[in-house]
């Protein structure tokens, strides 16, 4: 995949020809439509090449940025001479970005490669060794000018591999416990909007929503809870709408109407994850542990 996401940038790169296209139509698909778990936006475009063939294309916006465009808008696409179909937005064909996530994916493809099938150079055994052969006492290398070991970086990536599972691992599991005792315990309660909000940060745009509920003990409580873009709009100030709350933590909430199942495979996907990268670091390390003691083995008998 990463080879072909640079192939693609060098081939626009060095075919690059610019291009006018027009939106000819916005598509908005709701959560629950077949291969759409959220909502999507999307635009779909048309353009024609110096030759005059038309192309037509389609791309996701932000909910913002699909409010404000209009069919007709204009906008710049950069394609490669004889093959329009390979275009990208705008008119940058800078592959630093690709470049560099080639190579990433590339040394990490290698570093695992040595660590896994590295092969293995051993001293024969004095007992077996050809009459004539060398003493490989005397001709063994000196521990100052051997070949420097690669333990150490095993064992740090193993621990770094560790620690970052065990993160994930922790944030899935707690989430999860989160989620099964809205299911399991979660009283409905129907609260009241007082507002909405759209709050623009360097991981996107959120939509907080500001409500206030009475819980079944009367207890008046003001809270706000994360949502959707189209849940967004589809609510009014001072107009209910169903939420389910924690008991012992009411200011916890959802709505009513949220997916669980979509949030339960996210949050079993996290876990696994987590726990793959445990497991795969508890393995380097114990790789690594073990070679070392090889190596002070050999050293010993040296």
């Amino acid at each position: 995949m990463a080879g072909l996401w640079e192939y693609t940038a060098h081939d626009i790169a060095a075919h690059a020809r610019v291009a006018t296209a027009t939106v000819t139509g916005k598509v908005l698909h709701t959560a629950g439509e077949p291969g759409y778990s959220k909502t999507a936006y999307e635009e779909d475009f048309a353009f024609r090449t110096a030759e005059g063939r038309r192309v037509e294309g389609k791309t996701r916006l932000s909910a913002d940025a699909w409010e404000r465009i209009k069919p007709g808008y204009t906008f710049q696409v950069t394609y490669a001479a004889g093959k329009p179909a390979t275009y990208q937005i705008g008119t940058d064909t800078s592959t630093t970005v690709s470049d560099c996530v080639f190579l990433a994916v590339l040394a990490i493809w290698l570093v695992f490669l040595r660590l896994t099938i590295r092969t293995r150079h051993r001293q024969p055994s004095p007992r077996i060794a050809p009459a004539g052969a060398a003493d490989t006492a005397t001709n063994a290398p000196r521990p100052d000018v051997a070949k420097p070991s690669i333990n150490g970086p095993v064992r740090m990536g193993g621990a770094a591999l560790t620690i970052v599972g065990a993160i994930f691992l922790l944030i899935g599991i707690v989430n999860l416990v989160g989620q099964g005792a809205f299911r399991t315990q979660g009283k409905a309660a129907t609260a009241i909007v007082l507002t909405r909000s759209t709050v623009i940060g360097r991981n996107g745009t959120n939509y907080p929503l500001g409500v206030r509920f009475t819980t079944d003990e009367g207890q008046s409580i003001e809270t706000s809870v994360g949502v959707d873009y189209a849940t967004m709009t589809s609510l009014r100030e001072h107009l209910p709408v169903k939420i389910i709350y924690a008991p012992e933590h009411p200011e916890q909430i959802r709505l009513a109407s949220d997916d669980l199942f979509t949030t339960f495979v996210f949050l079993w996907a996290v876990s696994a994850l987590g726990g793959i990268l445990a497991i795969g670091g508890a393995v380097m390390l114990s790789f690594g542990v073990l070679d070392a003691r090889r190596e002070r083995l050999l050293h010993s008998e040296r």
